[in-house]
């Protein structure tokens, strides 16, 4: 069973913290824009695997939204991909473009590393590697004691960023 936890992020200083705010409004539009070229080559009938949309869109993505690392961008077309098979799945017929709408970024193993109970380094486009500190709570940190951490989630709320950090609990 998998459980997160959401806890508030804080960068070193205010300018990594707002190049990372411009990231995720790059990632929000990057992932808007392949979804509503999705709409206009009719993905709904002709399928692409996300082999595919990585090799014919790719390099567009890269051009269109340069502050995105190479790694972002493939979590977006996974993303969109993702999202658009599950609408298919669920036989919508007549949906809308699935569209982003908060700022928020699904991290892996190479957008971020170190993760420990108080502190994770992110990568940030320009800044490389930048070393964040995390606001825990009694509960969090014995999830950190007993399990090991699995990737994260971060967004953006209220002026503030979150970590959403996943653990695998085994079943009792």
């Amino acid at each position: 069973m998998v459980i997160s936890y959401n806890a508030v992020l804080k960068f070193p200083n205010m300018e990594t913290e707002s190049r990372y705010k411009e990231v995720l409004e790059a990632e929000k539009n990057c992932y808007n824009y392949l979804s509503q070229i999705f709409g206009r080559i009719d993905f709904k009938h002709h399928r692409l695997s996300r082999y595919d949309v990585q090799s014919e869109y790719y390099k567009e993505l890269r051009a269109k939204f340069p502050l995105l690392s190479s790694q972002m961008v493939l979590k977006v077309i996974l993303e969109a991909v993702g999202n658009w098979t599950t609408c298919i799945a669920n036989e919508k017929d007549n949906f809308e473009p699935p569209t982003k709408k908060n700022l928020s970024m699904v991290l892996d193993k190479r957008l971020y590393n170190n993760l420990t109970r108080n502190t994770v380094d992110l990568t940030v486009p320009g800044f490389k590697r930048v070393h964040c500190t995390i606001e825990t709570y009694e509960h969090l940190d014995k999830l950190f004691e007993v399990y090991r951490p699995q990737n994260c989630n971060v967004f953006y709320r209220n002026g503030r960023f979150f970590l959403t950090i996943l653990f695998d609990v085994p079943e009792i």
